[in-house]
C-alpha cells in the first residue's frame, strides 16, 4: 500500500492504494504523514493514485459529483458492507438519515449499526458517508470532525447546479 497526499481547501488528505485499487482516504485530522516520493517506481498502483487524485481535485473544485475509481475494500460484517453500498447511492448535494438507511435495509432499529458502518468507511468522500445525518437534521459525528462534515455538505449544495 502506498500513500499520495492531496492538498485541498478542506485540508490535506491522503489517498492509499494497492495494485487492486483505492483502499483508503485519510481525512485531514487522521492523516498518515508518509507521502509517496517517486510514484514512477510503483507502476502497478500509479494509475489508481493519479486517477483518484484527479477526481478528488475535481470534486473539491466543485467540478465532479461522482467517482469512477477502482476500489479495494474489505469490510465485515456484511451489514456494514451493505450500508456503505447504500450510502454510495445518496445523491450529490443531498442527505439521508442513519434511521432511513436502517429502514431501507429492513432493520429499522439498526440506526446505531448504520452509524458504526459509516465510522468504519475506509474511503470517505468517495463513499459519501458525510451525506448521512441524524434524523433531527443535525450533522452527527464524522471521522474528519463535525465541522468538515458540515463543510462537505455545504460544498455540495453550493455546487449542485454546476453539472
Amino acid at each position: 500500500i502506498k500513500i499520495l497526499n492531496l492538498q485541498t481547501s478542506f485540508g490535506l488528505f491522503g489517498i492509499e492504494a494497492d495494485k487492486s485499487g483505492i483502499c483508503s482516504i485519510n481525512l485531514p485530522n487522521k492523516l498518515k504523514k508518509e507521502n509517496l516520493k517517486n510514484i514512477d517506481q510503483h507502476k502497478d498502483i500509479k494509475n489508481h493514485l493519479l486517477h483518484a487524485k484527479k477526481q478528488l481535485e475535481q470534486y473539491f473544485k466543485g467540478q465532479r459529483n461522482y467517482f469512477s475509481l477502482k476500489i479495494n475494500i474489505k469490510l465485515k460484517p456484511s451489514f456494514h458492507f451493505n450500508v456503505l453500498k447504500r450510502v454510495c447511492k445518496v445523491p450529490y448535494g443531498e442527505t439521508v438519515s442513519y434511521k432511513d438507511i436502517a429502514s431501507e435495509l429492513d432493520n429499522e432499529k439498526a440506526y446505531r449499526s448504520v452509524g458504526s458502518a459509516n465510522s468504519k468507511n475506509p474511503i470517505p468522500i468517495i463513499i459519501p458517508c458525510h451525506r448521512v445525518i441524524l434524523s433531527n437534521g443535525k450533522s452527527g459525528d464524522y471521522g474528519g470532525g463535525e465541522e468538515l462534515k458540515r463543510m462537505l455538505i455545504q460544498h455540495e449544495k453550493n455546487n449542485l447546479f454546476n453539472f
